[in-house]
């Protein structure tokens, strides 16, 4: 049954043009992007926001907390040069600097999809891009697929897991 208040909230988050490119190193992110620079290549009015996550290991894992405080300096320092090439990617397809958001943080939710849908509440963005891995049925069994819990979960907006 359809509610006429959520396709309210819906249509105003798509009125945002926010998009929420949830990216990390591998090739799938990579193709995410390029999927983005090709459909957006010389569309101007929309707001991309790069976001990438730093996986912390439990404390346990660490010896102290000097330790940790590298992994995270070292981490982040890693993210934002993935970020920056991306956000190069993206502006060599023409998209303005100033349209171009990034965004790295510790994960702060069980999930690495509860992040990013927080995070796409948070900036109300009116979709969410993200790589397929391409897992097999097995491991997506046992670890669980980032693309299909966002599929399943978002709401208020649109997901696109990109092949």
């Amino acid at each position: 049954m359809e509610c006429i208040g959520d396709k309210e909230r819906l249509l105003h988050f798509a009125g945002r043009r926010r998009i929420l490119i949830a990216v990390d190193e591998s090739i799938s992110s990579k193709r995410a992007v390029s999927f983005i620079c090709e459909m957006f290549r010389g569309v101007s009015g929309f707001t991309f926001i790069l976001y990438n996550l730093v996986n912390l290991f439990d404390d346990d894992d660490f010896v102290c907390d000097l330790e940790c405080n590298e992994f995270i300096k070292s981490a982040v320092k890693e993210k934002t040069k993935i970020l920056e090439e991306y956000k190069s990617m993206l502006m060599e397809s023409g998209i303005r600097e100033e349209d171009i958001i990034t965004k790295s943080e510790i994960r702060s939710e069980p999930t690495v999809a509860e992040c990013i849908l927080k995070e796409q509440r948070s900036a109300q963005c009116s979709a969410i891009v993200t790589g397929r891995r391409g897992i097999s049925k097995r491991e997506e069994f046992l670890m669980g697929s980032t693309s299909n819990r966002l599929v399943h979960l978002a709401k208020d907006c649109a997901v696109w897991v990109i092949e």
